[in-house]
Parts: structure tokens; C-alpha cells; sequence
């Protein structure tokens, strides 16, 4: 049974790491920003991704990313409200010190100087190789290879000039000289107290106090570990970044990207990625004009020469065609991350008659968060018709002589439609 549930679970994380899609960005460290658009990136809704960003170096730089995901919607236009309604550690520094370590008491002071100026070139040294292998890394971004070669032969460098054999007593040997400069300065500070001021002047104390004290300001307003640990870092650093695995969920999903210079330090780039997903539903509304075949005709009367009983009833020349302009809801499935299809209903008033027209159909959507589309369906609306009264003969269509108007009643008619419609406010919620 055991055997069997790590089974399970060992298929259960190989699938999970082989359903995973990885998005390349190239970033350009010139112009400070990726290579990429990224909206025409493919990212299918639902799928679980990985960012990787190339061109970097990981023994300087570092990075944060993260994601959220949005939907893009647009306010309900007015005229469709009414059929939508609701839409360093001090242990660390300290660790294994002791006063045999790092000073002699014994000594003469100048002893102790001359210890304090070596540690120190020593720290300058360190800081010297770490900036040249910085400085080689910036150069290796640009060739777009991490190389470890020039890392390991500084490694060897600062290790000789500490005496010591590995990185780890490095960091030892780093953090004991930084204390010795301190204790160094105490000691010189506390024998000033007690030694006569002639024999301070006459023997250099004060002048050699006086560069201790610079040393130790110095070394204060820096990190020597840092140093150390940028070279270890260097030894296996790569040219790629990698994300947490993130899901392509909703309309879109911003990973706001963070590359940080851990060396200097210095922000490199920090600013919004979108990633618009596609083979999703979406709702969305848009605004503009629509073709339609449905007009309202008008009548008038005439007296008919042939029979005084009776006024004929004839047809103005009114447009064959309508254009109202008007709004669409539409219920879409993403082909693509710019390209929609799906139905649509909505409304628009036609300034020629003034009439409400209402709108079923298929639509065609193009765009993000800006979109065009082209629609057709079917368009309904109440228009005057002729009533019963109005007859009809060989002649044409009459009434009797003692109606003074044509007579007509409201009737729902129906045609079709052709419009353009577009959507130029989207927001993310």
C-alpha cells in the first residue's frame, strides 16, 4: 500500500512539472526593459506557467515577482441598463573569537598598528577582487553567458592573500579582521589614558590612533561579507531567472517584475508585465453604429379622380435603410488573446424615426483592452403600419372619404442589421 501511494505521488509531482509552460523575456540591460511584446504571447486560460528571464547574471542580481490576475471590464452603457439590469548576523562576527585569535597584548602598539594597516589592506584587497569579477560579469551579460573561470581565479586570489584554504574561513578570517581594527582602536584609545602626552607625540601614538580610527569608520560603512559572498555566488551563478509557477486565471494576469543589482545596490527594472489569456468566456460591451433594413414608412392621402367616395392612400419616398447607433453586451469565447466570437444583444435609437431598436446576433471582436468589432443579426422595433381600415382594389390601397389621416397601429417588425462597434475603455478589476 505504501509502495502504491508513492507511486501516486511520485506520477502526481511528474505531471505537475511536465503540465508547467516556461515564458522566455529576454531582458536588455542597456535599455533597462525585455525584448519581448508580450501580448502576442501565447497563454491559454487555466494553465500553470513559469516566467524565466534571460540575459542575467544570479551573482548580482536578484529578483521578485509576482503575480495577480484581472478582469477587463467596462461600465454598462446608459441605453442597455434597462435590458441588463445587475450586469550579517553579530553572533556570526563574533563566532570562535578570542584575544589569542586576533591580538597580541603582548606586543608594542606599534605592533599592533602595523596588524591593523595589513588587515586592512587585506579588506581593501578583498573588496578590489570582488569589484573587477563585478565589472567581468556586467561584460559576460552583454555576451550573454555566465562564466565561473574568472570567479574561481579570484577565489584562489583572496584565499592566498588571507591565508586561509576555503570560502568558509574566508568569511571567518573576514569577520575577525573587521574586529580586530575595533579592538585595535579600544586598546590605542585606553593606553592614550595612561601615557604621558610627550611620549604620545614623541612615539606617533596619536598619529597612529588617528589612522586606526579612519580605518575603523572605513570598514564600518561597508560589508566585507558581501564581497565574499558575491564571489561563492559567482561561482555557480546562471543567465536565467525563474519564477514560481503562476496561473493564467481571468482576462489577464500582471506580474509586476522586480530585477534588483544586489552589488551596488540599484533597482534595475521594476514595473508591470501583462499576459492576456486566451480560450476563456468573457463579457464584454461596446458602443457604435449599426446598418439595419428596418424603417418606418409613411403615408398620405390623395382623392381618387375616379371615385369621389374614396381618397387614396400613397406610399412618400422614404430611405430604404436605417443606421441607429446604439450599445452591445457580448458573451464571447477568446479564440486567440485578441480575436472573440460569440452572441450579442443590445439597443439603438435611430435618429431618423427616434424609435428604440433592440438587437440579437453574432458578433466579432478584435483587440485587448481596445477592441473593434463587427456584428449582424437580427434587429426588432415597433413600427406604424396600415390598419384594417386601409383597402385595397385594382387601384391601389383607399379609404373612405371621411378619414381625415391614415390610419395606423404599432406593430413589432423585424430585419437585420450590420454594425461596427468598438470599446475603448476597458479597465482591470
Amino acid at each position: 500500500m505504501k509502495k502504491m501511494l508513492a507511486s501516486i505521488i511520485v506520477i502526481a509531482n511528474f505531471h505537475y512539472c511536465y503540465s508547467q509552460d516556461t515564458i522566455d523575456l529576454r531582458y536588455d540591460s542597456k535599455k533597462k526593459h525585455f525584448i519581448e511584446n508580450t501580448e502576442s504571447i501565447k497563454f491559454k486560460y487555466g494553465k500553470t506557467y513559469q516566467l524565466r528571464i534571460l540575459n542575467v547574471n544570479t551573482s548580482f542580481i536578484d529578483s521578485k515577482i509576482e503575480s495577480k490576475s484581472y478582469i477587463l471590464s467596462s461600465s454598462t452603457p446608459e441605453i442597455l441598463k434597462p435590458i441588463l439590469p445587475g450586469i550579517s548576523d553579530e553572533a556570526s562576527v563574533l563566532e570562535g573569537f578570542t584575544k589569542e585569535d586576533s591580538l597580541n597584548l603582548k606586543g608594542q602598539l606599534n605592533e599592533v598598528y602595523l596588524e591593523t594597516v595589513r588587515k586592512y589592506n587585506n579588506l581593501k584587497e578583498l573588496k578590489s577582487n570582488s569589484d573587477a569579477l563585478y565589472k567581468w560579469n556586467l561584460l559576460k551579460i552583454e555576451s550573454k553567458k555566465a562564466d565561473s573561470i574568472k570567479a574561481d581565479s579570484i577565489k584562489k586570489i583572496v584565499l592566498a592573500i588571507f591565508a586561509v584554504d576555503s570560502l568558509s574561513d574566508l568569511k571567518r578570517k573576514v569577520n575577525l579582521s573587521v574586529k580586530y581594527v575595533e579592538i585595535a582602536n579600544e586598546l590605542f584609545k585606553s593606553k592614550m589614558e595612561g601615557i604621558d602626552i610627550d611620549k604620545i607625540i614623541k612615539n606617533k601614538i596619536i598619529d597612529n590612533y588617528a589612522e586606526i580610527s579612519h580605518i575603523l569608520e572605513v570598514i564600518k560603512s561597508d560589508n566585507y561579507l558581501k564581497y565574499v559572498n558575491f564571489i561563492e555566488k559567482s561561482l555557480a551563478s546562471k543567465d536565467n531567472i525563474m519564477s514560481k509557477p503562476f496561473k493564467a486565471e481571468k482576462d489577464l494576469v500582471d506580474l509586476n517584475i522586480t530585477l534588483i543589482d544586489t552589488y551596488k545596490p540599484d533597482t534595475l527594472y521594476n514595473s508591470f508585465v501583462s499576459f492576456y489569456t486566451s480560450g476563456n468566456l468573457s463579457f464584454d460591451f461596446s458602443t457604435g453604429f449599426f446598418y439595419n433594413n428596418l424603417y418606418e414608412e409613411s403615408y398620405y392621402l390623395e382623392k381618387r379622380e375616379t371615385d369621389s367616395l374614396v381618397n387614396n392612400v400613397l406610399k412618400n419616398d422614404n430611405c430604404m435603410f436605417d443606421v441607429s447607433f446604439g450599445a452591445l453586451g457580448h458573451f464571447s469565447y477568446k479564440i486567440k488573446n485578441n480575436i472573440k466570437i460569440g452572441v450579442s444583444t443590445g439597443a439603438a435609437i435611430s435618429p431618423i424615426d427616434g424609435k428604440t431598436r433592440y438587437l440579437v446576433g453574432g458578433s466579432l471582436l478584435f483587440g485587448r483592452k481596445k477592441q473593434i468589432g463587427i456584428n449582424g443579426g437580427w434587429i426588432f422595433a415597433k413600427m406604424k403600419v396600415l390598419s384594417n381600415k386601409v383597402k385595397s382594389d385594382e387601384l391601389g390601397k383607399f379609404v373612405d372619404i371621411d378619414v381625415e389621416s391614415v390610419p395606423t397601429y404599432d406593430k413589432t417588425e423585424s430585419g437585420f442589421y450590420f454594425g461596427i462597434t468598438y470599446n475603448l475603455t476597458s479597465k482591470k478589476k
